[in-house]
């Protein structure tokens, strides 16, 4: 088994835009996301631009890899390749905007960071010191990918998120730190 640590790191945030009357959030940030694999780390660089309300995410991806990926809450993309001049559309769930933690962080909805919308159902909770954690039990088309997420919160904000598959192991653990505001909503500024 291939062990993978990631870590993004979004050190700026940029506002876009805001406008009262039509309640539109647009918000930018730079992401540099690095991965250790068998000893070697691989640079992931990218400018993510989020437009709320209808949820639509554009992803400028530099490195390793230019192109660029436009998704919408419905899983409708489209991925422009400008290297090989090529463009793809497609329609799934699993391209789904909502497939991006910062999206849910950008909705306040941190209680389940959009476990609840996958299916993950409230498996038992406890409060633990100063922290809160809940466990979530994958539906059982998810089951081959992960059995139960852990999510510990902190001040009623996540903190981590811990993956298990179902012989009990650990699959991956994601850190979320360094918050801060960004309109109504707290944003790590910091996930590994």
């Amino acid at each position: 088994m291939i062990r993978q640590i990631f870590l993004i790191l979004i050190p700026l945030l940029i506002f876009v835009g805001h406008t009262e009357a039509q309640q539109q959030k647009r918000v930018s940030t730079h992401l540099l996301a690095q991965t250790l694999q068998k000893g070697k780390v691989i640079n992931a660089e990218a400018d993510l631009f989020f437009e709320f309300p209808s949820g639509q995410i554009i992803m400028y991806n530099q490195l390793p890899e230019e192109f660029v990926f436009i998704s919408n809450p419905l899983g409708e993309s489209r991925l422009y390749q400008p290297k090989q001049k090529k463009m793809t559309i497609k329609a799934s769930e699993v391209l789904t905007s909502r497939n991006n933690n910062l999206y849910y962080f950008l909705l306040n909805q941190t209680y389940d960071l959009g476990f609840k919308e996958l299916g993950f159902t409230i498996a038992g909770s406890e409060n633990d010191g100063d922290v809160f954690v809940t466990t979530w039990q994958a539906p059982l088309h998810l089951l081959h990918q992960v059995d139960k997420i852990e999510l510990v919160h902190e001040n009623l904000l996540p903190i981590y998120a811990g993956y298990t598959n179902t012989n009990g192991e650990i699959v991956l653990k994601v850190y979320f730190d360094n918050f801060v505001q960004v309109y109504d909503s707290q944003i790590p500024a910091l996930i590994t």
